[in-house]
């Protein structure tokens, strides 16, 4: 896979390799969508309250991947979809079409109780 060196996002929503070695690949995305999940999910990502924003940046490689506050409010299958996207190691991340085949996005019980 390709490498990219550029980057602009907001630090919220940046990976751990990103801001650590400055390279990423896709799967850098894939963890940028699992924290938008947690967003709609919480209306807010995690971190949110680190202020300035780039304090988040020394958090993210140092903190364990996050998670929903309230896991309970969300199905397994959502949790264990948001924790795919999640995973600190960019290679071991849900593929994304591991994550379109996941039973979250088919499951009828996937929506919050």
């Amino acid at each position: 896979l390709e490498r990219r060196s550029t980057a602009i996002c907001s630090p919220y929503w940046m990976a751990p390799e990103l801001i650590q070695e400055g390279q990423y690949q896709c799967s850098a995305d894939l963890w940028s969508l699992g924290i938008t999940a947690i967003e709609l999910a919480q209306q807010y990502p995690p971190l949110w309250e680190v202020k300035p924003a780039v304090r988040a940046l020394f958090r993210i490689p140092a903190d364990p991947p996050p998670t929903l506050q309230r896991p309970e409010k969300w199905s397994t299958d959502c949790a264990a979809w948001i924790e795919g996207c999640l995973r600190k190691e960019p290679d071991s991340r849900l593929r994304p079409s591991e994550l379109m085949a996941h039973p979250f996005l088919g499951a009828r019980g996937s929506l919050p109780r």
